[in-house]
């Protein structure tokens, strides 16, 4: 089982000050765009941009994340209002994600929504197995201490049956 907290701001500038606090936070990101719209995947370098430098990532190293091209459903061959093909989203990929997994769907008909979400499941935990791997210590915690080291509890407790 895994826990999802998703946040959806929609590409709203009045929550654009937010982002770096809410990213820091974040393991993982489903980055999306309106594949009826040129923009909406330009618009999405900056996104990126910052994501990088919160998360202190370097440009050629991958997190895990997976782009979203939104909207398929309105892309029919006749309807000529796609304006951004797979290939142009793998590429764009590619330069700004390290190749990230692409997908195309539709909130609408439900089309790739949960496969997308399922892949970046994958990508978080393949990602978290690169992770250096921290000490399993038992952390012990003191009613006197508020740091919790050991140390200082034991301070505290000479102190108080003094």
């Amino acid at each position: 089982p895994v826990y999802l907290e998703i946040l959806d701001t929609a590409g709203q500038d009045e929550y654009k000050a937010l982002r770096p606090q809410y990213m820091r936070q974040c393991f993982g990101f489903l980055i999306v765009f309106d594949l009826t719209s040129k923009n909406s995947l330009d618009n999405l370098e900056e996104f990126v941009v910052e994501i990088r430098r919160t998360k202190d990532i370097a440009d050629d190293e991958p997190f895990p994340c997976v782009l979203v091209g939104n909207k398929v459903d309105l892309c029919t061959n006749d309807s000529g209002k796609r304006q951004i093909t797979l290939k142009d989203a793998q590429a764009w990929s590619k330069k700004f994600l390290n190749d990230a997994p692409v997908f195309e769907s539709s909130a609408v008909t439900n089309i790739h929504v949960e496969d997308a979400f399922f892949q970046l499941v994958r990508q978080c935990r393949k990602h978290k197995e690169t992770l250096p791997k921290k000490q399993d210590k038992p952390r012990r915690r003191s009613l006197f201490s508020s740091s919790g080291s050991q140390e200082e509890a034991n301070d505290d407790l000479n102190a108080f049956k003094k």
